[in-house]
C-alpha cells in the first residue's frame, strides 16, 4: 500500500484535480469580469449626470443673461 502512494505522488495531478482546480479559476474570472463591467458601468452613469449638471448650468446662466452668454460665445469661437 504505501508503494501505491508513492508511484501516485510521483505520477502528479489526477484529471479530476486538474478539472476542479480550472472550474475554481473560471470562477474566480467570472466574478472579477462582473466587478469590473459594474464599475465601468457606474462610471458611464457618474460621467453621464455630470454632463447633465454642466449643461443645467450653462442653461441658467444662458437664461439669466443672454447677452453676456452669445457675446462670450461669440468672442470664444474666434
Amino acid at each position: 500500500m504505501n508503494r501505491n502512494l508513492k508511484t501516485r505522488a510521483n505520477n502528479g495531478f489526477t484529471i479530476i484535480e486538474l478539472i476542479v482546480v480550472v472550474t475554481v479559476i473560471g470562477l474566480l474570472v467570472a466574478i472579477a469580469v462582473g466587478a469590473y463591467n459594474k464599475g465601468f458601468n457606474d462610471a458611464k452613469v457618474t460621467k453621464s449626470l455630470a454632463f447633465g449638471n454642466t449643461l443645467a448650468t450653462a442653461k441658467a446662466l444662458f437664461v439669466a443673461d443672454p447677452i453676456v452668454e452669445i457675446a462670450t460665445l461669440m468672442l470664444a469661437s474666434r
